[in-house]
């Protein structure tokens, strides 16, 4: 029971900071405040993750949640959406936390597949704020190595899809090489077509996440014992094909 306890305790803890540093960063935007801010903030979380002994590759987890975040904040206009950010945060950052710290009691639980569906949705958001936020890089800042951001967009996308791999199959992340190498081929051609697309940032990132998640889907399928049912898989497809095509069109519109 203790237990349990310091581990909510620490879970809420870990979902004030994160809120506290994104309001400090949306009050106080000037560079040497903001700057502050995410080094005092990524301190803290790697000081924790030595000082709990937590295991290294979650730390990936956490720190891509808070440059997610940041992102979107940062582009976000609306200030109710800004405010929705900073209070979404305590309860997500808290899950992070509670996930890493209790993550061998869960998988020996009923409900880690429950757990795991979380997590891989968590991931799904951070897919989408890192692509947002390396396409408005593109928008933004026209003589910016397109070659670059779309290699990042495509390292981060591949690393994403091994540790939603590594959640569903009890195997090494490098037993994932060869995958991983085909998911960040294609993410990179499908950042560097989406760029001449006349789409806002927050479309163009929706759309490459969109893409990326049905490729690491299809993948993760062909990972299982049977492989991918293709008979069962051609509903899906003809609905996100649809969705797809009726989305790119009236997102002229948006």
């Amino acid at each position: 029971m203790k237990r349990i306890s310091a581990g909510i305790i620490f879970s809420a803890l870990s979902g004030v900071i994160s809120a506290a540093a994104l309001f400090v960063m949306y009050r106080f935007p000037e560079p040497v405040i903001f700057l502050s801010t995410v080094f005092v903030w990524w301190l803290l979380i790697i000081g924790a993750y030595w000082f709990f002994s937590f295991e290294k590759k979650h730390l990936f987890l956490h720190l891509a949640t808070s440059i997610t975040f940041v992102s979107l904040m940062s582009l976000v206009e609306w200030q109710p959406l800004v405010v929705l950010l900073i209070v979404l945060a305590i309860p997500l950052f808290g899950f992070v936390w509670h996930w890493v710290a209790e993550k061998s009691r869960h998988q020996t639980s009923l409900s880690y597949k429950s757990w795991r569906r979380v997590i891989m949705m968590l991931w799904v958001l951070n897919m989408y704020g890192w692509m947002t936020g390396l396409f408005s890089l593109l928008i933004f800042f026209q003589n910016i190595s397109r070659v670059l951001v779309s290699i990042l967009g495509a390292c981060f996308a591949a690393a994403v899809a091994a540790m939603v791999w590594h959640v569903y199959f009890e195997a090494e992340i490098k037993t994932f090489g060869f995958w991983m190498a085909i998911v960040a081929l294609l993410v990179f051609e499908i950042i560097w077509v989406l760029y001449y697309l006349p789409l806002g940032y927050f479309t163009l990132g929706f759309v490459a996440t969109w893409l990326w998640y049905l490729i690491h889907l299809f993948i993760r399928f062909r990972l299982t014992r049977g492989g991918i049912i293709w008979e069962k898989q051609r509903l899906f497809l003809g609905i996100n094909v649809c969705l797809f095509t009726f989305i790119l069109y009236i997102a002229r519109w948006v």
